[in-house]
């Protein structure tokens, strides 16, 4: 064999190892990046997983308004059912207040009216309604005329205009702050009766 065949013997040998190489590099290198294409999510797959998530915000967040929204409601409800109590609350203390008024107001009618007058207002009656059968005897005259007897400044001895009764006296006597309010029209009755208390 000659040289030059020699040569081109061990170039040719050179180029064939060469070449096998570089295959075997380009081979590790596609099989390196064909293992790391499997490793990535494919992007449909990403884009599906997105998509779930972003679903996933918007039904959290529509939740959290229809909570935040009932739980507004309910307070709302809440406030309105308060303030309805304390107005009926407030309205129970008035009508306490405007019975209590009603019944001092009847108790002083019934004081002022005479015992046969009093049997003609019946008991089961409500205090607001035995005040007005009162009142309705006081209009129809059953009562008679009522004779009206002045202080000496001209005002009634009595705002009822009935005459004070020696049971009066009695009763004012042991009470010295109403008999000194009373003081004036008592001595007007018995200037008016000629000197004694009843006619």
């Amino acid at each position: 064999m000659t040289q030059q065949e020699t040569e081109a013997k061990a170039k040719a040998e050179a180029d064939a190892k060469a070449k096998a190489e570089a295959d075997a590099v380009a081979k590790a290198e596609a099989d390196e990046k064909a293992k790391a294409d499997a490793e990535l999510v494919p992007r449909k797959e990403l884009n599906a997983t997105y998509a779930r998530m972003k679903q996933a915000e918007r039904e959290r967040d529509e939740l959290a308004k229809k909570f935040a929204d009932e739980e507004k409601a309910k307070l709302s409800e809440t406030d309105r059912v308060k303030k309805e109590l304390e107005e009926q609350t407030k309205a129970a203390e008035r009508g306490k207040k405007a019975l209590a008024t009603v019944e001092r107001m009847l108790e002083a009618e019934m004081k002022s009216l005479p015992d046969n007058a009093r049997a003609l207002v019946p008991e089961d009656l409500s205090p607001e309604e035995k005040l007005e059968q009162v009142q309705k005897i006081r209009a129809s005259g059953l009562l008679g005329k009522e004779h009206t007897i002045t202080t000496p400044g001209g005002k009634p001895a009595r705002t009822d205009g009935k005459q004070f009764t020696s049971a009066d006296l009695q009763r004012m006597m042991r009470d010295p702050v109403e008999y000194d309010k009373n003081k004036d029209a008592i001595q007007a009755q018995v200037t008016a009766n000629g000197g004694r208390l009843e006619p």
